[in-house]
């Protein structure tokens, strides 16, 4: 059995800057869909329904 290498974690500034930039449209575009139409199988969840039945403060 060959052993998997583990990704690093610490990524650099320089990094973390190109993934944000090559990869923020799709981020905006899921955080988009989510504040329109909700999470998807949100009614299965009962996360979600917990979160949707809390009172306002």
């Amino acid at each position: 059995m060959t052993k998997r290498k583990t990704p690093p974690t610490d990524r650099s500034a320089d990094w973390q800057a190109r993934w944000l930039a090559e990869n923020g449209h799709s981020l905006q575009a899921s955080n988009d869909y989510v504040d329109k139409h909700g999470l998807p199988l949100a009614e299965y969840s009962w996360f979600a329904r917990e979160k949707a039945t809390e009172p306002d403060e």
